[in-house]
């Protein structure tokens, strides 16, 4: 039996119990809700895709519909079948991650592992009730184990059922998209996030739940930083690019390089990248706007080869920042109209 405290993730946070060990599901109401009528109705399908940004609960939800489906198809209590889920000990329920081997975890899913899988579900005898597999996430199976993956959800054991977890759905192999349905997961609401953050035994600072934008594992990363002001002043530079002064773009690059604020700076990575991802919907939203949209799409090249390279090569981290930051006033510009083409 696993120790639902010991970390299965390699991005796990610290006193955070893995999702599935979570005893409540709060929010994504709607997604529980269409699931659980297929269940009821016997029409669960093979392949379900649950996908939308990191953190807000997908792998949560993917475990509890778990849990109902094994009470409703097999023999035991659902009491008894979420607490061996939760201890990672249930026979019908398997979950593929980028595995801990030779005591470090690897950085992707391999086809090895994939095929170690697929052998235990033709082997294992399980109990009573339905099958499960969870894949979190589908992502970070390389190109072998996704075509690996795929001839599982193409020709699946009897009665199996995949649940793909994913943050970023267009990495994922066209043809393994349309073998599953697909459920768009979104961030929380208020309401949702005060009921989190009450079941984590506080209530959360007003600033935190504006930073953490309806994530729940957001809101959980800035409560143990403690100190948001750098968050904070990112925040506000990106809500107003064109307003700040170079001294003051200078002096957040600066701090983001500071090995202090190493744990802010992997947050501000990604409020950037949201922030991009932002401008790019609402370009595409916007039907009219596509230079806009060009733009953005460059942006979000240029951010994450930066950030990548920045991290293989060990370049400077603030002149990185700098230009990115840069990058970002001068899609502005060309938003307003203010930049002059060349």
């Amino acid at each position: 039996m696993t120790d639902p405290g010991e970390q299965r993730e390699l991005d796990q946070l610290e006193g955070v119990p893995p999702p599935e060990a979570s005893e409540r599901l709060i929010g994504h109401a709607e997604v529980e809700a269409q699931l659980a009528a297929q269940i009821t109705a016997g029409r669960l399908g093979t392949g379900i895709l649950l996908h939308g940004p990191r953190g807000i609960g997908k792998a949560t939800l993917a475990f509890h519909v778990i849990a109902n489906l094994i009470a409703a198809t097999g023999d035991e209590p659902i009491d008894r079948v979420r607490a061996q889920i939760a201890a990672g000990a249930h026979p019908n329920v398997f979950v593929l991650r980028i595995p801990f081997e030779d005591g470090r975890f690897r950085t992707e899913i391999r086809v090895g592992n994939v095929r170690q899988l697929i052998e235990k579900l033709h082997l294992t005898r399980g109990r009573a009730g339905h099958i499960a597999v969870v894949i979190d996430a589908a992502e970070d199976c390389n190109q072998s184990a996704a075509n690996a993956l795929l001839k599982s959800l193409e020709e699946p054991p009897a009665n199996t059922h995949f649940f793909l977890i994913s943050h970023q759905p267009g990495r994922l192999l066209p043809t393994v998209r349309s073998r599953c349905q697909s459920y768009a997961m979104r961030a929380l609401g208020p309401d949702e996030m005060a009921s989190f953050a009450a079941s984590h035994g506080g209530e959360g600072e007003t600033a935190e739940f504006e930073l953490a934008a309806g994530n729940p594992r957001r809101l959980c990363e800035l409560q143990a930083l403690g100190d948001t002001a750098l968050i904070e002043e990112v925040r506000a530079w990106l809500a107003h690019p064109l307003n700040a002064a170079d001294a003051r773009t200078l002096s957040i690059a600066r701090s983001l390089a500071d090995r202090q604020n190493a744990a802010s700076e992997a947050f501000v990575r990604r409020l950037i990248l949201d922030w991009i991802a932002s401008e790019a919907r609402n370009a595409a939203s916007s039907g009219a706007e596509t230079n806009r949209l060009a733009s953005a799409d460059a942006l979000w090249e240029k951010a994450t080869r930066s950030f990548t390279e920045t991290d293989i090569f060990n370049l400077d981290l603030a002149a990185t920042y700098l230009t990115l930051l840069d990058a970002i006033s001068a899609h502005e510009r060309r938003g307003t109209g203010q930049l002059i083409a060349q």
